[in-house]
């Protein structure tokens, strides 16, 4: 910020370079080193900085005190260290990166796709496209029966001078779905037996639900515990160290 305000409000040619620590005796060896250009003299002229900015860090660590402000120290350090990447910066590592490597690194490979369609045949719920034409099909067929609505008019006569043109419109889907006249759990067992995406034959048929599928909460948290070997018990309290005994 400074740096900042420095550069916008003084003019060029009055912005005086400062270095830290430079005194009288740097100032008179710099000019010798300019006239005779020796090593020995740069050397002495960078142990008097060297030696000066040491004499300040202590000075100024001992005039601290940690006890009773911890704050004002790590100021301190933070101005007075000289790297330039100290601070609150992106992590070198991205998030992305660590979970890419823990997927190539474990044993099981991961599918979101087949979990997913997998999950959602257990829970014996259709897949989102099938479920999208099938409100499409509802949603056309309370429109062509109820004259009344004013887009019942809208997409029987108008339907070819609506400024809006559509490629594929969502009558002519709706229209197209009922010629075909396949049945939501029809369809759904086609596509799940042409992709088949349980490899382990889990799941045979999606469109009923699967054994246990009625039990209530209560029991499933049960098996749940059984299955994992954990749950909210004395055992466990002292297995995580909560409880002594």
């Amino acid at each position: 910020m400074v740096k900042g305000t420095a550069k916008r409000y003084i003019p060029r040619g009055f912005r005086h370079k400062y270095i830290p620590c430079w005194n009288e005796e740097s100032n008179r060896l710099y000019t010798e080193y300019q006239r005779n250009g020796q090593a020995e003299t740069a050397d002495k002229l960078l142990g008097s900085l060297a030696k000066g900015r040491k004499d300040r860090w202590t000075e100024t660590v001992e005039r601290i005190d940690f006890k009773h402000s911890s704050r004002e120290a790590w100021n301190v350090l933070r101005r007075l260290d000289p790297s330039q990447n100290r601070g609150d910066g992106e992590p070198e590592i991205k998030p992305n990166a660590f979970a890419n490597r823990l997927i190539e690194t474990s044993i099981a490979k991961i599918d979101k796709d087949t979990s997913r369609k997998l999950t959602m045949a257990s829970n014996n719920i259709a897949p989102p496209k099938i479920r999208r034409e099938q409100a499409l099909i509802r949603e056309w067929t309370k429109i062509k029966n109820n004259k009344n609505l004013p887009v019942h008019a809208d997409v029987r006569i108008n339907a070819d001078r609506l400024r809006l043109k559509s490629r594929k419109p969502p009558w002519k889907t709706a229209e197209m779905l009922l010629l075909e006249n396949t049945g939501e759990n029809t369809k759904w067992f086609e596509d799940w037996m042409a992709e088949n995406p349980d490899v382990q034959n889990i799941v045979t048929n999606p469109t009923s639900k699967q054994p246990g599928f009625d039990l209530p909460r209560k029991i499933w948290v049960t098996l749940n515990r059984i299955r994992t070997g954990h749950g909210r018990c004395n055992h466990m309290m002292y297995k995580w160290k909560l409880h002594t005994t």
